[in-house]
């Protein structure tokens, strides 16, 4: 697979599971995820366009839900991993601000802590104290609940496991990984953390959907799998992101899991037979036909 510089720009590791290997170098390993699936299963041309895209900076969302995953599942990195931004830190300059010809005394002093805090804060997720607050609730809210508690606790429990297999599809070897918020390691659980805003059944069932959850659970079972891990269940914790942080535990059913291996091996004999094409298509060409849905009167 040639990538022209993107969010992938470092080669693929040798197939394995790391308990050792930091966040951001896993990012930049070159495998199929979840997500390059799901763009996947949009188009081949939206595949290609994302992978070799470069990353977008991480969102204040973004780093809530690193910090919140972080106190659940590793707390003692907390200091190495996250930044908190002290109540007191004076106003964020604006570009405007930045490039003013002559900006005031308090503009420069503002720019200087903030170039100051940035340095210091570099490779950690940055959040506000509210922020901090919050995921702090949410993540005793996690810890606390007791279906939870036995998978935090599993004697052979290890967070942030990183695993890269190679699959060969079509005669054409691909590489695949995934990082597991938590495996217990006799191989058969998977623990992943998702932050809502309804942890309901039907709410949490629309996002599982939607973001492509169902895809996660087929994929990291399959390269687990591959490499030797027999996961005999992937569970989803959901933590409401509001007060009183509501927690409630999914799993996919076993036929559905079954439909989503088939789509996900689907999947990847597109993305072979692309490759082996070296063409990326998008949608289906020629003039296609369209019907008004029955339930429009």
């Amino acid at each position: 697979m040639s990538i022209t510089g993107g969010k992938q720009d470092a080669p693929a590791v040798q197939q394995g599971v790391y308990d050792n290997l930091q966040a951001e170098d896993y990012h930049r390993v070159l495998g199929l995820t979840k997500t390059g699936l799901m763009m996947l299963r949009k188009s081949p041309a939206h595949f290609w366009h994302w992978l070799n895209s470069e990353s977008e900076p991480a969102s204040a969302s973004m780093d809530l839900g690193t910090a919140t995953h972080t106190l659940v599942f590793e707390p003692h990195k907390w200091q190495d991993e996250i930044t908190v931004i002290p109540e007191d830190a004076p106003k964020k300059p604006t570009s405007v601000q930045r490039n003013a010809k002559k900006p005031s005394e308090d503009t420069l002093a503002a720019i200087k802590w903030w170039d100051d805090f940035n340095a210091q804060a570099t490779g950690r997720a940055i959040i506000t104290a509210e922020q901090d607050a919050l995921s702090r609730a949410m993540a005793s809210a996690v810890r606390n609940h007791a279906d939870v508690i036995p998978l935090l606790t599993h004697p052979s429990a290890k967070a942030e496991m990183s695993i890269v297999c190679n699959e060969t599809v079509k005669g054409l070897e691909i590489a695949c990984k995934g990082r597991c918020d938590l495996i217990t390691m006799d191989g058969t659980t998977i623990v992943d953390l998702k932050t809502t805003q309804d942890a309901s059944a039907e709410g949490f069932g629309k996002s599982f959907m939607s973001y492509g959850y169902w895809m996660q659970a087929a994929h990291y079972i399959a390269i687990c799998r591959k490499m030797g891990l027999p996961i005999e269940r992937f569970i989803f914790v959901a933590v409401e992101s509001a007060p009183p942080h509501s927690v409630a535990l999914y799993e996919l059913d076993a036929q559905s899991l079954e439909k989503a291996f088939a789509i996900r091996q689907r999947l990847m004999e597109t993305l072979s037979d692309c490759i082996a094409r070296n063409e990326f298509p998008a949608y289906q060409r020629g003039v296609n036909s369209l019907s008004i849905p029955p339930w429009i009167n």
